[in-house]
């Protein structure tokens, strides 16, 4: 399992999403009760924006292991894109609860260039940073269109 889920890894980290979604696959038949093939591959997902499809691997890395606090936060970074802002609210600050901290570094704005999501066994702070500054953005919406 471990071989696919780092040739998957190297390989959208190269941009060859195809070939990563089928090293993930590979390693979610492997080994179906663990969690990070199927949070990599709802990163994978994401980056060819299938936000739903995203949602529901990241769902599945949650049940597996309901600590993965950077699946939270990835499923609450889909749920934003594909325009659920309440619900990714709501899994960024379980991401925080679960110990993700803000990093001093500044965070790439965008998701697709942001390959760090992808989880390697380690802490991505950077990705933590990003998330944070869309869910204040997106509470300053909800409050500007309460004003409204």
């Amino acid at each position: 399992m471990e071989y696919f889920l780092k040739r998957g890894i190297s390989n959208a980290k190269a941009g060859m999403l195809d070939d990563a979604f089928a090293d993930l696959g590979e390693a979610i038949k492997i080994d179906p009760n663990a969690a990070r093939p199927y949070h990599n591959r709802g990163v994978v997902w994401v980056l060819k924006g299938c936000f739903d499809r995203a949602i529901a691997d990241f769902t599945a890395a949650i049940k597996i292991d309901p600590q993965y606090a950077l699946a939270y936060a990835n499923r609450g970074l889909a749920y934003e894109k594909s325009g659920r802002s309440l619900k990714a609210q709501s899994d960024y600050a379980v991401a925080e609860r679960l110990g993700m901290r803000i990093s001093s570094h500044s965070a790439q704005e965008t998701y697709p260039q942001n390959n760090s999501c992808l989880d390697e066994n380690t802490r991505l702070e950077s990705s933590l940073e990003y998330y944070r500054r869309r869910a204040a953005k997106a509470a300053k919406e909800k409050q500007n269109n309460a004003a409204r």
